[in-house]
């Protein structure tokens, strides 16, 4: 695992089949602030001529190197924000990451160190577009209510709604 590989993230349609796809449970209501974050398990694997390599189970596709554990880890992360950068772009779905435990058990990580790397989705590249809607004034005034409730806006909240309502639906 030389230096030319240092991130890849490949997020192809064919990975939607994966098993942890569910924003839903991400977006509730109740979870808000906790969505913003998402702690990804990742395998830390190294032989003995070569650079530490790192698998992120949970996002099929994305793996990265680093010739130090701690740059690994950096690059890891740097590559699962790509990854789920080009899955919002792609307007697909973001995979949930599972326990650690879901994964040790894999033979393909038997040799592996694990570790979490934490993905802030609300900091990722997300342009945003000013649009007009119509809703009844007492919708508004709770929304707005529950919004300030909730530390966030009024935009962030019913996009997340519309999220929610959406993955509910798609599978």
């Amino acid at each position: 695992m030389g230096n030319y590989f240092r991130n890849w993230c490949d997020y192809s349609a064919s990975y939607k089949r994966h098993p942890h796809w569910n924003i839903a449970k991400h977006l509730s209501a109740s979870r808000m602030e906790l969505e913003r974050k998402m702690r990804y398990p990742i395998v830390i694997h190294k032989d003995v001529a070569s650079d530490f390599g790192v698998t992120i189970p949970d996002l099929p596709g994305c793996f990265s190197a680093g010739a130090t554990m701690e740059e690994a880890i950096n690059m890891a992360l740097e590559a699962a924000e790509c990854h789920i950068e080009g899955l919002l772009t792609d307007s697909e779905l973001i995979p949930t990451p599972s326990a650690i435990e879901i994964h040790r058990n894999n033979p393909a990580y038997e040799d592996g160190v694990w570790d979490l790397i934490e993905i802030d989705i609300s900091k990722l590249s997300l342009k945003s577009k000013r649009i007009n809607i119509t809703m009844p004034e007492r919708l508004i005034r709770t929304v707005d209510q529950y919004a300030k409730r909730h530390g966030t806006s009024r935009s962030g909240l019913l996009a997340r709604a519309v999220t929610e309502y959406m993955a509910s639906r798609h599978l």
